[in-house]
């Protein structure tokens, strides 16, 4: 106890007065050692020494003697004293009279001049504390020795005491297996919660790692069940505190199964900011009412890792940068604010500057002084740049806790957050969710169809609402989110964040958003009204002031801040790296109260630049460089168990390394429940450590990193394929390399990502094209490869370019070349069966090329060729889509019957369970595709009853789907109905209705600007539709725009702006006739007609010529409703004195035929127009 005293400079027990010093002494608690020498091992020394059970004490001098002396004290460094709380601060203020306090900085006894008239001094506190049960288990089959085991217990016991003193705790005692400590007693401070969560973790962390070991060496495990808890205790005076508080963390650590922690709600809300909770069923007796609700605590958050107890950040001035910080400071919400309805202006800043500068620790220091928000943080890798949005998915994942959900909760919680917001649509933003994270689909909730600006704008708008949530924090807190090294950030993330900052007029008035990059604002950025702050380099006054603060603001020589400052040019990282080795190296000494290089030839071993800096701390390790440059390889964020799976090292070895990166200061570690993980400390320490790899074992790494991620993390490998592709092209590997890649190129194209996807199917051809053709297998392998590679590509360039553009025919036919090569070679690893489903696809979407580029010969034969094989093998999906586009196909080129009877067949045999999803593979669905061309074939040939029923029954499946995109084409179907009809006041009904019901959920893509153009003729306007012509003559995506001219060019006609009407008809009629839409050309005839009598004013000889087409096409067709109308429209304009009475003999025969079939109520309705013709002509 003297040594202890002589150690510390104060008494080894103390206080309030004579008894409490004699009951301390008496007491069974064990004397309580500084926090600050808990890690050294004097602690070990001094708690055998002090151990009051006599058993357990040290009883030999001589053995005491030799260990001392091989203890080296010179290691403790720094204030290593606790320090002690005045006693009118720990205990209810006492008249002052009663006292005679001597030394309160020494020494707390206190000498009474008079009675003490009062039994006991009481006070309330809150305190957090921590039960621990330590349960040994056997791995093996054979009995263990139970000295070895009460050995081990014992160890283990004194390490977690140790790291519970080392982090302040109080250890009120040991009993059996288990220990108790406290946080808050008998010394508070503002973080004993999180001190208690860290010790919790690092307890975990330890016993994870050792019993890999002693699994091995042992046959054993040691498992903590731990207890925590937050509330007030009674304390009375010079008495351990005890009561309901202790007693709800013993009952929550006897509850905990191994390896888990489970905390109170109260601890919980002190600690959701930085720690990562799940909530539990358990439940506590009903007795301790104050603790219910149960949560298991899993791990620390990024941010807690990074930036929580960091000596370097939170124990150091903040030197240089206070102009820059006011800046920030001055976005950050007032609390007097008053709320004003106008919106909000944006609170945005980009930080840059060259790497070291200071930017993460100008955020830190925002973070500090903005303890009134919450923070969330996240970064931009570099080994994720290719990953779209994943620091925006990574921010989501720690706002919800995702990594400690099943995929069903975490789909569940979603939904929840998701129904709190008006705006969104589950059905909608559910599916497009669980896509990108990998998450099953709830029951209820299917695929969804829309083209790939759709989908982003779905993804983003869910996003947005998402991240921006507020429901779960106090009103006066404002959120403070930080994007860090956005130069590494993805296209799409930036896109992101373009539109959250710009749409997110919600949340303005309470959110801060910062983004640091190496580099000025993006492009992408750069018009929305960013702050931007550039951070240079210090002065020399300013680096003068950094590298005292470093030396623990004692005195420098000037020849050390020259030396250093100069090499050193203002980079705050660099000036750090260069204290710390200056100080590892002993290159300088403290002399007389001056800090000064130890000796001359000391100053040519100070480093030149940063790399060389870190390059020398590399080579400073003893053992863990080649554990680093792996790490470096997975890296800059690097999982413990991948680790010591990839390495050839003994995962004791790893654990050492590790240990001394850690005490190195070259990387942090992220305390989780069995699975830690660890991060550089900075990029450049990264590179440095990954540059230092030898050329011949960079391969090598990256092949165990790559084989390691195959083997062992399937749910990663399938969200990142990218990543494992990177590492196997970094290893040579271009075969697995490749195949990892396309896919990645898949799940882009799933995500509606085409043009990153575009971009990755290149780098990949570019990777194949190095694979060697030395053997047959060689070169099977490759073009297997390739064939995949095109099949995954073509979605994407049919969403990219459409159906019919030159790419898909390229990709189909290569493919088609390929499949033939494959089966020649006879050495395939694809099957027979796969073989043939990679052909009939490249010959399916041959199929659809032709038809949208109107070589209506080569799609017919193609389709007939194919409808013939798969009805051959019985494939009723295959035929379902083969009949749906050929179908179409005949329609166009007004085969009706056969059109009819091709789609009839597909409506027969689609199973609405079983092929909801087709329209996901082949982009439609072919019972609404059928359906609606079926539509149009009944009006265009009379039968409107028909028609209209299936115009109907079109819109209702589109409904059921749920799917704007399909609701939005069945509306944009019955749009065609009425253009067919030519009844404008039924269809501007029918799209009110469609805007009324669906309109807010309308998003854009193509078939809605189809849909629009239509609805705009019946509001008399031609600026929208005129632009979309526009548009797809410029893209070249004309498969179908003929259906639509037509209604533009009568709204020109109205506005008496005849030339353009001509113009886009003539310019229609000849795409049709060069497709062969020949269903069509009755109505562009009939049209164009109309259009020449306004432009000549009168009925001029090629008006009459395209009146007598029209009617020969609707005839030739059996288009009799179309016949009809060229009729009418002709009689129409030609007036009595060209008026044919076979024209209006065969006039009255077709309305005669349609009343008989389709019924007097329904033609009386839409013939009125017809009938006031006919009867004034009669």
């Amino acid at each position: 106890m003297v040594f202890l005293e002589c150690l510390t400079g104060q008494p080894a027990v103390s206080g309030s007065n004579l008894a409490s010093i004699f009951h301390k002494q008496l007491s069974p608690s064990n004397i309580p050692l500084p926090s600050a020498v808990a890690g050294h091992p004097i602690a070990t020394f001094l708690r055998r020494v002090l151990n009051k059970k006599v058993s357990e004490r040290a009883n030999k001098a001589e053995d005491l003697y030799q260990e001392l002396n091989k203890i080296n004290l010179a290691t403790l460094v720094g204030d290593i004293t606790d320090k002690i709380v005045p006693s009118s601060q720990v205990i209810l203020a006492q008249p002052t009279e009663i006292y005679n306090t001597v030394n309160h900085t020494i020494d707390n006894t206190i000498v009474a001049k008079s009675q003490l008239f009062y039994t006991a001094l009481t006070e309330v506190k809150q305190l957090t504390v921590l039960c621990i049960t330590l349960t040994i288990k056997s791995v093996i089959e054979s009995t263990l020795d139970a000295e070895i085991l009460d050995t081990l217990h014992r160890d283990q016991k004194a390490q977690c005491v140790d790291i519970a003193i080392r982090f302040g705790a109080y250890h009120v005692g040991t009993l059996g297996d288990t220990l108790l400590f406290y946080f808050g007693y008998p010394k508070v401070s503002d973080n004993d919660c999180r001190l208690c969560a860290r010790t919790a973790l690092e307890i975990s962390s330890n016993l994870s790692k050792s019993n890999a070991l002693l699994k091995k060496s042992q046959g054993v495990e040691i498992l903590p069940a731990m207890g925590m808890h937050t509330g007030a205790v009674t304390i009375y005076a010079d008495t351990t505190p005890e009561g309901e508080t202790p007693n709800i963390a013993m009952a929550l650590s006897r509850m905990a199964l191994p390896m888990q922690i489970i905390c109170s709600e109260s601890s919980k809300n002190q600690l959701e900011r930085y720690i990562e909770f799940e909530k539990i069923t358990a439940k506590l007796p009903v007795h301790h009412q104050r603790a219910r609700t149960l949560f298991s605590l899993k791990g620390e958050r990024a941010v807690e890792a990074f930036g929580f107890l960091r000596a370097n950040h939170a124990n150091q001035s903040f030197i240089a940068r206070r102009d820059e910080l006011e800046k920030l400071i001055a976005l950050l919400p007032s609390e007097s604010l008053i709320p004003t309805t106008a919106l909000p202006e944006l609170k945005i800043a980009h930080i840059y500057g060259e790497a070291g500068i200071g930017k993460s620790r100008l955020t830190f220091e925002l973070r500090r002084k903005s303890k009134n928000c919450n923070h969330f943080i996240t970064q931009c890798l570099p080994e994720h740049k290719h990953n779209a949005l994943y620091p925006v998915f990574n921010l989501l994942k720690y706002q919800y806790s995702l990594s400690r959900l099943t995929p069903e909760e975490a789909v569940s919680h979603f939904r929840t957050e998701i129904n709190k917001f008006s705006q969104l649509d589950e059905k909608q933003s559910i599916p497009i969710i669980c896509s990108w994270l990998g998450l099953p689909l709830p029951s209820g909730i299917e695929q969804i169809i829309a083209t790939p600006e759709t989908q982003k704008h779905i993804l983003f708008d869910t996003l947005k609402f998402l991240i921006s949530r507020r429901e779960s924090f106090s009103s006066k807190q404002c959120n403070l989110f930080v994007f860090e090294d956005i130069h590494w950030a993805d296209p799409t993330t930036l896109e992101f964040i373009a539109f959250w900052l710009l749409n997110s007029h919600e949340s303005r008035a309470s959110s801060v958003f910062i983004s640091t990059s190496r580099e000025p604002l993006p492009e992408d950025l750069s018009e929305i009204g960013f702050m931007v702050i550039e951070l240079s380099k210090l002065d020399y006054k300013n680096t003068a002031e950094f590298i005292i603060s470093r030396f623990d603001h004692q005195q420098v020589s000037a020849q050390v801040l020259d030396v250093v400052a100069t090499r050193t040019d203002g980079i705050p990282l660099f000036i750090e790296e260069m204290v710390n080795m200056l100080k590892q190296k002993n290159l300088i000494h403290h002399l007389n109260g001056v800090i000064d290089f130890s000796g001359p030839d000391k100053i040519n071993q100070v480093p030149s630049s940063l790399r060389e800096s870190l390059q020398q701390k590399l080579d400073s390790l003893v053992y863990a460089k080649e554990t680093a440059q792996l790490a470096a390889t997975i890296g800059r964020e690097f999982d413990y168990k991948l680790l010591v799976l990839a390495s050839i090292r003994s995962e004791e070895q790893i654990q050492t390394d590790l240990n001394e990166l850690v005490e190195a200061g070259m990387i942090y570690l992220q305390r989780k429940i069995g699975d830690d993980s660890y991060i550089f400390k900075h990029a450049l320490v990264r590179d440095a450590a990954y540059e230092s790899i030898p050329a011949e074992k960079i391969k090598e790494f990256h092949k165990y990193v790559a084989d390691t991620l195959v083997s062992y993390f399937d749910s990663f490998i399938k969200n990142n394929p990218s990543i494992v592709a990177d590492h196997y092209y970094k290893a040579n590997d271009f075969i697995h390399g490749s195949l990892y890649g396309i896919k990645d190129v898949s799940n882009l194209s799933l995500r509606s990502l085409e043009q990153e996807a575009e971009k990755r199917s290149d780098q990949i051809n570019s990777r194949i094209d190095l694979i060697k053709n030395s053997t047959l297998s060689d070169k099977s392998v490759k073009l297997e490869l390739q064939l995949q590679l095109n099949s995954a590509v073509l979605p994407v360039s049919t969403k990219i370019q459409g159906w019919g553009s030159d790419k898909i025919k390229q990709l189909a036919e290569h493919n088609i070349k390929l499949v033939k090569s494959i089966k020649s070679y006879g050495v395939s690893k694809i099957s027979q069966q796969n073989l043939d489903q990679f052909k009939y696809k490249a010959e399916w979407t041959l199929l659809i090329y032709h038809h949208y580029q109107g070589n209506r010969k080569k799609a017919r034969k193609l389709g007939e060729t194919l409808l013939s094989q798969v009805k051959e093998k019985r494939n009723r999906i295959q035929e379902l889509i083969v009949r749906t586009t050929l179908g179409q196909a005949y329609f166009f080129d007004g085969d009706f019957d056969l059109a009819k009877e091709t789609l009839a067949w597909v409506i027969d045999n689609y199973d609405h369970e079983k092929d909801i999803n087709l329209n996901i593979e082949y982009g439609f669905d072919p019972y609404h595709f059928s359906i609606g061309n079926l539509m149009a074939i009944a009006a265009l040939t009379g039968h409107i009853s028909r028609a209209v029923e299936l115009r109907d029954n079109c819109l209702e499946h589109a409904v059921r789907t749920n799917n704007i995109s399909t609701i939005t084409t069945g509306y944009t179907w019955g749009t065609i109905y009425y253009f067919i009809m030519y009844d404008r006041d039924g269809m501007e009904k029918w799209c009110k209705d469609a805007i009324k019901k669906h309109g807010d959920r309308f998003q854009h893509n193509w078939i809605l600007e189809y849909f629009y153009m239509n609805y705009d003729w019946t509001q008399n306007k031609f600026e929208r539709a005129a632009k979309t012509v526009r548009d797809r003559i410029d893209s070249g995506q004309i498969g179908i725009l003929h259906w639509y001219d037509p209604l533009l060019a009568r709204t020109y006609i109205n506005h008496k702006m005849y030339n353009e009407a001509v113009d886009i008809l003539e310019n229609s009629l000849m795409r049709s006739k060069k497709s062969g839409d020949v269903c069509i050309l009755s109505i562009i005839y009939r049209y164009l007609a109309i259009a020449y009598y306004y432009q000549a004013g009168y009925l001029s000889e090629k008006c009459e010529d395209c009146f007598q087409q029209a009617i020969s096409e609707a005839k030739q067709r059996n288009s009799v409703w179309q016949e009809l109308l060229a009729i009418y429209d002709f009689i129409k304009y030609s007036g009595s004195k060209h008026h044919d009475n076979e024209l209006d003999l065969r006039l009255s025969e077709i309305i005669c035929s349609i009343r008989e079939s389709n019924g007097d109520s329904l033609v009386d309705d839409g013939l009125n127009y017809v009938k006031e013709l006919w009867f004034k002509l009669k």
